[in-house]
């Protein structure tokens, strides 16, 4: 057999184009690569690459979190969902999932077991899991916020958590992993606290959230800055008075490199469905925004006013999900250019979770980063 002796540096290049989830079979092949692997400068390299391609679309469900499979053929007016592989904590049956936020691969998890709360984040990817302990007691309805700093080469080991108790009048809390400490983030004002919409999103170690002031002044962005510890406010691409149900909205990321509005405008039995997307640079101060997407279908659309979705922009399709006005059914919609596809999933709770739908890139990001 003949043997191949290839520069290193045209190894590492080739392997930093090949999914993280094959890298994690291929760690064992030699020790060189296996500190390859463990290497800040190759995850970061190798993520960037993989954030370019179609991502896998992740689904948090009846609290549990699953990947989606799509098949799609929505120019003829045909598609189909399936759900597949399914997470498990590995911890307790009883345990269950009352909140995720992902970023660069990792999954931060609100879980509830019995009447006790916990934190705890995970690299499916790796099989990687930290528990977080609380400074306070943790309650069901906190949010979180996950990123890292964007200041060295080291950035990719300063992940944090950005807490937001369910008390307003709390303070924010910081943890960061690397420390394995929590601290008060003081000098927030009450505002910022009390205009979140729902979940954010994370891009580039930053994250971002739809959000609106009072009554009729309308939406915008705010952004949580994971280096410097501060909020920002940013445009919203559509002038939109906030008290009104002729409309809905969502807050997603494509390709790792644009912020996406979802902007859904209801008339009758028309749905007229419109992207836009702005690029983010890390010290953005103003957004600009280009209309990437639009497409207008008949049909009565029975969404809640907010819905989380994901964005194919070479097959010009948008995945998006929430929940039925009446709570009794979640759903997911296959809008294409001139088709659209409607599927409901009925439940037996009285009150349904409802779902949230993002996209997620697997990666070799280590929660346990050597000291």
């Amino acid at each position: 057999m003949v043997r191949f002796h290839l520069p290193w540096d045209l190894v590492e290049e080739i392997l930093s184009r090949v999914p993280a989830t094959y890298l994690r079979e291929l760690q064992y092949t030699c020790k060189r690569w296996y500190a390859l692997f463990k290497d800040h400068e190759f995850i970061k390299k190798q993520l960037a690459k993989a954030a370019k391609s179609p991502s896998m679309i992740l689904l948090f469900s009846s609290s549990k979190v699953s990947s989606l499979s799509i098949n799609n053929n929505v120019a003829v007016g045909d598609a189909s969902i399936e759900f597949t592989a399914k997470l498990n904590l590995e911890k307790s049956k009883e345990v269950k999932i009352t909140q995720v936020v992902q970023c660069n691969g990792l999954l931060l998890c609100s879980t509830k077991e019995f009447s006790k709360s916990e934190l705890v984040v995970l690299n499916p990817c790796t099989s990687e899991t930290r528990w977080i302990k609380p400074r306070s007691v943790y309650k069901v309805s906190d949010k979180y916020a996950l990123g890292y700093e964007n200041k060295d080469k080291n950035s990719y080991e300063s992940y944090k958590i950005l807490r937001f108790p369910s008390d307003y009048q709390n303070l924010l809390e910081i943890f960061e992993l690397k420390s394995n400490s929590w601290r008060v983030l003081a000098n927030i004002p009450l505002i910022v606290k009390q205009c979140i919409i729902g979940r954010g999103v994370s891009l580039k170690g930053n994250t971002y959230w739809l959000s609106s002031f009072e009554e009729d002044d309308g939406f915008f962005i705010l952004s949580f800055d994971f280096t410097t510890e501060k909020f920002r406010c940013l445009c919203f691409p559509l002038h939109l008075p906030v008290m009104i149900d002729s409309y809905i909205l969502g807050i997603s990321v494509v390709g790792e490199e644009q912020l996406s509005v979802l902007h859904m405008k209801l008339d009758t039995k028309q749905v007229f469905v419109e992207i836009w997307v702005s690029k983010i640079d890390t010290a953005e101060t103003v957004l600009s925004w280009s209309k990437s997407f639009e497409s207008s279908s008949y049909f009565d659309h029975p969404f809640e006013t907010f819905v989380s979705f994901v964005v194919d922009e070479e097959k010009k399709v948008v995945v998006s999900c929430g929940r039925r006005r009446d709570y009794k059914k979640n759903i997911i919609s296959i809008d294409g250019e001139h088709h659209c596809r409607i599927f409901d999933y009925h439940t037996n709770q009285s009150n349904p979770l409802k779902w949230f739908l993002f996209s997620y890139v697997p990666s070799l990001v280590s929660l346990n980063p050597p000291m």
